[in-house]
């Protein structure tokens, strides 16, 4: 695996288009999200999304500081929440709305908890997390069929082990593996 290839997560749950569409409907002002979801369930179209979206949107409503009413759609506001969730669980290793995010979006957290901060924040700066998830959102959004959710932990754990910006690229002796 390339740096970069996002790959499907092995534990599927969510799909991905189902968590673009929950973050999309957290960041609605309340009004105009109640009438979109009306507006769904009355038409029949396409709501077989719409449980987990809105599960979705509810998870992303309770985590305290979390700022999603106002984020860009498509790929930014999804890499937006994503930095956000990795931060909110730096700094509460224990909010529970955090772990249920973590765990749909196939981030281990177990391994967020053992790399330091530092390195985390060289991921999101020195990754091309951005430009793939711009690439899969593109792709998913063209596909009328349930995306699965890219595996973030295998992007991350290959970026620790092969980019530059990473202290454990330069060691033979230490490389982060993924858990089973």
């Amino acid at each position: 695996m390339k740096e970069g290839d996002l790959e499907a997560c092995r534990a599927q749950g969510t799909s991905f288009d189902e968590f673009i569409n929950g973050v999309e409907l957290a960041a609605m002002d309340p009004k105009i999200r109640k009438e979109k979801i009306e507006a769904l369930k009355k038409s029949g179209e396409r709501t077989e999304w719409l449980g987990n979206a809105l599960t979705i949107a509810g998870l992303l409503s309770a985590i305290p500081g979390l700022q999603v009413a106002g984020v860009a759609a498509g790929a930014m506001g999804a890499i937006g929440v994503l930095g956000q969730i990795f931060q909110a669980r730096q700094e509460r290793a224990t909010d529970k709305n955090v772990d249920q995010l973590l765990k749909v979006l196939c981030i281990d957290e177990d391994l967020l908890d053992t790399i330091q901060n530092s390195i985390e924040s060289a991921y999101w700066t020195s990754s091309d997390l951005k430009d793939q998830l711009a690439d899969y959102i593109s792709v998913t959004r063209a596909n009328p069929s349930q995306d699965p959710m890219p595996d973030f932990t295998e992007h991350f754990v290959d970026w620790l082990n092969t980019h530059a910006a990473s202290p454990y690229s330069d060691s033979d002796d230490t490389k982060i593996v993924q858990g089973t």
